[in-house]
């Protein structure tokens, strides 16, 4: 009896050592190639790693890239900018520097013709009074001064200031009296002076009057 058992035991010790054999080969075998999986997964995920960043340095690139073009972009045109800009403040100014001249101009030719227009109104005022008292006056002599100041505000010509001596110098009896203060010796004409010239007009009433007398 007790051999039978022992047998047995030994049958079962020997089954039980194979199963831990067939255990220890199946997880000899299962063990490299679980490392192998996982190496092969970890080289994966690295591999993917690398893709995933190379991706990123590419689009980074691309991104620096755009921005260089965009920013050398904007370089020209603020340089553009400020070339346009230069010029316009450059025109601007001689554009006022030109304005500036033209009124400067105006004003001393408004000065100018201020100051002509008071001395043509005194002169003028002058001339008024000159060639009143010419018509009221009977001295030759004092006429004769009247007509060289009215000549010198009129500017006559030499010419003009000879024929009007020559007139002075043919007939002394300008409104001279030989009687009552109505009655007079007139000569055939009279001086009459316009605008620097020096016209001869006849006058038939007093050519009338002479006759009478």
């Amino acid at each position: 009896m007790n051999i039978k058992q022992r047998v047995r035991s030994l049958q079962l010790l020997e089954e039980k050592e194979n199963e831990i054999k067939a255990l220890k080969t199946s997880f000899e075998i299962c063990v490299p190639t679980q490392i192998s999986e996982d190496k092969m997964h970890d080289k994966s995920e690295g591999q993917g790693m690398s893709l995933s960043e190379n991706c990123h340095m590419i689009h980074y690139a691309n991104e620096i890239a755009r921005k260089d073009v965009e920013i050398s972009s904007l370089r020209k045109s603020k340089y553009a900018a400020e070339s346009a800009l230069r010029q316009a403040l450059q025109d601007k100014i001689t554009s006022q520097e030109e304005l500036h001249d033209r009124i400067q101009n105006l004003e001393e030719q408004v000065d100018r013709l201020e100051r002509c227009k008071t001395r043509e109104g005194a002169n003028l005022e002058y001339l008024k009074n000159v060639f009143v008292s010419f018509l009221s006056t009977r001295n030759l002599e004092g006429k004769r001064h009247m007509i060289n100041a009215i000549g010198a505000v009129l500017q006559f010509t030499p010419s003009e200031i000879k024929a009007i001596n020559s007139i002075f110098q043919k007939d002394r009896r300008i409104l001279q009296p030989v009687g009552p203060a109505d009655r007079y010796i007139y000569p055939k004409y009279q001086t009459i002076i316009i605008g620097g010239e020096v016209e001869k007009r006849y006058n038939q009433e007093l050519k009338h009057k002479s006759k009478r007398f």
